[in-house]
């Protein structure tokens, strides 16, 4: 029964030495804090209230009054409140932004980097675009007057060419319109022969010139009445070609077969006939589209629309390499041409159009593509891995070496993040060498006045 016991407590025994270091480790510096602030331990007693440090403690809170100083000497001959250096206080060096890590512990958990400068002439955005239909080449054609189909010659996807036939339409309101204009085009023959008698008799002095104003008075009306009857016919979609044709032959099979030509040169991208249907004026009966030329619509960052807004402000030409993957070995060309009014709340991104060259017709209304767009660029730029960059309520932060075991925390002011890399505008020098991965450790140790250790201010 005694050996039972000794066997279970024995893990029991382990938890609470293991307890109690954990505590000692993680309360002790607390513990010693509040004896210093209330004068029961070694050194002076401090009082905020009577002898207000220089630096108040580097933790955004508003009673903040300026930065530390970065520079070693200058931080070195601050005293913190025990009268040595702050930097050499692991109670105080958070108030100066300054934490400390053990030289071994930092190779293992520690990568870093030195701050560089370097030239940028141009950078590249790389989007994700959605190739659509260029609506400034895409037209709708219907019918002008009401009818029935009779014949169809083209179907979806065949291509046509500017004035070609699309579909015949039997149409009575056609067919009226072309008899108004054989009748109106005879009254018209008739008057001008009227006129040239009258105008001979004038002359002649056989006739009276009030015979003559009134034949020319006619003559001038059939005109009119000509030309509208014509212009008419125009209106339903016939060329003056198809119309003087007419007129000289008027064969009797193409009375009342209106034909449906389309506008533009292009491919048919949507058909709404089939044969014996009847339409009216308000039916789309076909969507013709030039293909050789599309639209392409991108998701801008909002944080890389500053850049693009000013270079298109400037007059600059912006182009862009395009890769669609049914595609991998080909590349087209477009141009950046509009960016959107309104920001999307859920992505954050703006809308960015681009006009492609499309002579193949390779690209196709509702692929996805890769967009590469070239900004020229001018000047110099400091560029870290965005893993160094870390944020404390909205404010961006990064920590660069002080020594061997001293990190200081430094504020940035960063621009684009993109593919890992974060563009720093302000708040690093070349030579700084910069924690790029294990800096948590550090924003744990400058911000632990919010966690409830160091002084009660």
């Amino acid at each position: 029964m005694s050996h039972r016991l000794k066997r279970n407590a024995l893990p029991l025994v382990v938890f609470l030495v293991g307890a109690l270091v954990i505590l000692h480790f993680t309360w002790g510096p607390w513990l010693l804090r509040r004896a210093h602030n209330r004068g029961g331990g070694p050194g002076p007693a401090h009082d905020h209230g009577t002898h207000p440090s220089a630096y108040e403690p580097y933790d955004d809170e508003p009673h903040q009054r300026e930065p530390a100083p970065t520079d070693p000497n200058q931080l070195r001959a601050i005293l913190c409140e025990h009268g040595i250096p702050i930097v050499d206080c692991y109670l105080c060096r958070y108030e100066v932004g300054v934490a400390g890590v053990d030289p071994n512990i930092g190779r293992e958990l520690l990568a870093t980097q030195t701050v560089e400068v370097r030239q940028m002439t141009s950078r590249v955005l790389e989007l994700t675009g959605e190739v659509q239909l260029d609506l400034m080449r895409v037209v709708e054609v219907a019918s002008a007057c009401g009818g029935r189909i009779e014949t169809i010659e083209k179907i979806v996807g065949d291509r046509v060419a500017v004035g070609e036939t699309l579909a015949v339409i039997q149409s009575s309101e056609f067919g009226q319109a072309q008899a108004d204009f054989l009748e109106n085009r005879a009254r018209l023959a008739l008057a001008r022969q009227t006129f040239e008698r009258e105008k001979s008799l004038f002359e002649q002095q056989v006739s009276s010139h009030a015979d003559y104003l009134v034949a020319e008075s006619a003559r001038a009306a059939a005109a009119a009445i000509d030309a509208a009857s014509k212009q008419r016919l125009q209106l339903l979609g016939l060329t003056d070609e198809q119309i003087e044709a007419f007129a000289e032959n008027h064969p009797e099979e193409s009375f009342g077969r209106l034909p449906i030509n389309s506008p533009i040169g292009g491919t048919v991208i949507d058909q709404n006939v089939v044969r014996g249907r009847l339409v009216m004026t308000t039916d789309t009966l076909y969507k013709v589209a030039d293909l050789s030329s599309v639209w392409v619509w991108c998701d801008l960052y909002e944080q890389d629309l500053g850049d693009v807004v000013r270079l298109l402000a400037a007059g600059e030409k912006l182009t862009a390499r395009i890769h669609a993957g049914a595609f991998p070995s080909d590349s087209f060309t477009a141009t950046v041409d509009t960016i959107g009014n309104e920001v999307d709340y859920a992505t954050r991104t703006v809308k960015l159009r681009l006009t492609a060259a499309n002579p193949e017709h390779k690209l196709r209304p509702g692929m996805f593509v890769k967009v590469f767009i070239t900004l020229p660029m001018a000047g110099a730029t400091v560029e870290i891995p965005d893993s160094a960059v870390l944020n404390h309520e909205g404010r961006h932060f990064v920590f660069t070496r002080l020594d061997e075991h001293l990190w200081i925390r430094r504020d940035v002011n960063v621009g684009s993040v993109r593919h890992g890399v974060a563009q720093v505008l302000d708040g690093l020098n070349p030579g700084d060498v910069v924690a790029t991965r294990g800096a948590f450790m550090f924003k744990s140790e400058i911000l632990k006045e919010k966690m409830g250790a160091g002084c009660a201010h």
